[in-house]
């Protein structure tokens, strides 16, 4: 039996009795299967994290697949393609080769979602943990074995700031990895604001693949478009990496949101304020009550009118 420093692999596993050999609890299990004890992972780090995120070798074919309704019919099948996918769904895709997740860790503590079809925070990071497949992110996590570090600067150096979404960073990477096919399912970025500010950014990128000989595939009902001759994008907030920054759309976003329901609140006040009750009259009283406060009033002054007379101050003048 191997001692708890040395590489098992997954075959050389068992012991000349037939049962499994019992593995030291806290060497983490690497995507590829086998144990890395400390020295591995201080040495080797390089070397392994080139290894399994395919780094040193070339791909072909690259599919990014997102949660649309084309993403159905995702070649998830076809063993030729590599998939690349991201997202918070309860049920993702059937098969992944690699995980994108560009936000930081008090950003995805802020998200929400609907429980039934959205893993928050606490369920999400397990699910991250329990990858077997590089995992990409702002850094390396300890507690994430399968974590990769995004290229960002090279990323910024070939393209420029102009990563609005995770699928800008997806397609960078795709092209600098030198695939030869890219494919999009379940990304058509259209109706919420969010994917219209994103819109550009994915399209210059895909004219940039498409200017490099790259072949763009996509669904027929894909409303993104390949421009021939594609302009760069410029945005002073990258997506992920400045979730604080103020001029950040959904900061702003959020901002307008405030300033508008302070305003309809404070519209909503003046009116009530402003318009008299339903069935009263112009002073927010009733008809008749105000009848009757008018008539109170001259009584009690011909009142004050016949004691004065009495004293012989004044005439008094009777109302018909």
């Amino acid at each position: 039996m191997a001692g708890p420093q040395a590489r098992l692999p997954p075959e050389e596993g068992a012991s000349r009795g037939g049962r499994l050999a019992r593995l030291p609890r806290r060497a983490p299990l690497w995507p590829g299967g086998a144990l890395r004890s400390r020295r591995d992972r201080r040495k080797g780090r390089d070397e392994a994290v080139a290894q399994v995120t395919g780094a040193t070798r070339k791909r072909t074919k690259v599919a990014i697949v997102g949660g649309g309704p084309t993403a159905a019919t995702a070649p998830l099948a076809d063993r030729s393609w590599e998939i690349w996918t991201f997202g918070r769904a309860k049920r993702p895709v059937a098969r992944y080769d690699r995980w994108f997740e560009m936000h930081s860790v008090p950003q995805l503590k802020a998200l929400r979602g609907d429980r039934r079809t959205k893993m928050r925070y606490p369920e999400y990071w397990r699910f991250l943990r329990r990858l077997r497949c590089p995992v990409y992110m702002q850094k390396r996590f300890r507690d994430i074995p399968a974590s990769v570090p995004y290229p960002l600067e090279r990323a910024i150096q070939e393209f420029g700031r102009c990563f609005t979404s995770t699928v800008s960073y997806m397609i960078a990477l795709a092209i600098m990895e030198g695939c030869t096919h890219l494919g999009l399912w379940g990304i058509d970025l259209t109706d919420q604001e969010e994917y219209l500010y994103q819109r550009p950014a994915v399209e210059y990128l895909l004219g940039v693949a498409a200017a490099r000989g790259i072949a763009v595939v996509m669904p027929p009902s894909c409303t993104l478009t390949v421009p021939l001759h594609p302009r760069p994008v410029y945005t002073k907030v990258l997506y992920g990496y400045d979730w604080d920054h103020p001029g950040a759309w959904w900061n702003r976003w959020k901002k307008n949101q405030r300033k508008e329901k302070a305003g309809k609140e404070n519209q909503g006040r003046e009116k009530t304020k402003a318009a008299p009750a339903a069935g009263k009259g112009e002073g927010g009283a009733p008809r008749r009550k105000r009848i009757r406060k008018r008539t109170r009033k001259r009584t009690k002054k011909e009142g004050k009118k016949t004691k004065r007379a009495r004293r012989g101050r004044t005439p008094v003048r009777r109302r018909r």
